[in-house]
């Protein structure tokens, strides 16, 4: 029994040996993987998605508008950016009314709205093209007998809506309204319809005195 002490302790010395030795291996095979360059981490970046809305610049347009009619419109508005850059004259009246903002700062304002409301209304002076609310500075309507003018027609109904939004909006101002419409370039309009008189063609007897 003795004899076989002194085996069993070497067997078991170099057994342990062996488990030590592999186990440093191990460690150094992972000591070396982890010296290895790994490959940047990315994190997923959360995108949110913007609202989807019809600008024209800057001025905000809503979504109301058919494409035809938001042809029409872009075609008015481009025309009134023209007439912001040449025309001193209408820069000029708009700087000395209201807020004294020149034109292009109503073409270039996104808190100016426009929007298209269906239903036709009606004044003294025929079909409305467009208007904005009492005390309201934000936001401009256009009627559906705006399209059946012209461009042009539209964007002087534009220039008499940024007219009352300098004002802010209220009774009294359609005069200065339609004249701010005069210096920007357009035609002047009646403010009442044009009256024809004729003369009736069965003579009227004439009264004798006595």
């Amino acid at each position: 029994m003795r004899r076989f002490i002194p085996f069993i302790i070497l067997t078991l010395l170099v057994t342990s040996g062996c488990v030590l030795r592999k186990k440093l291996k191990e460690a150094g095979r992972s000591e070396d993987i982890s010296r290895q360059p790994q490959p940047p981490q990315r994190c997923p970046i959360p995108v949110t998605a913007l609202p989807q809305t019809s600008v024209s610049n800057a001025i905000f347009i809503d979504k109301g508008f058919t494409p035809a009619r938001l042809r029409r419109l872009q075609r008015a508005l481009d025309l009134l950016r023209q007439v912001a850059n040449e025309d001193r004259r209408c820069n000029h009246s708009f700087r000395h009314t209201g807020d004294l903002r020149v034109l292009r700062d109503f073409l270039e304002d996104s808190g100016i709205r426009i929007h298209y409301d269906p239903v036709q209304e009606y004044s003294e002076e025929g079909p409305t093209i467009a208007y904005t609310e009492e005390g309201g500075k934000r936001d401009i309507y256009v009627q559906p007998y705006a399209w059946r003018l012209s461009s042009r027609e539209l964007a002087r109904a534009l220039v008499h809506e940024f007219t009352h939004i300098t004002l802010t909006p209220h009774p009294g101002q359609e005069q200065e309204a339609q004249l701010m419409e005069v210096k920007c370039g357009f035609r002047k309009r009646m403010l009442t319809p044009t009256i024809k008189v004729t003369a009736s063609s069965t003579p009227v007897p004439l009264l004798q005195s006595n």
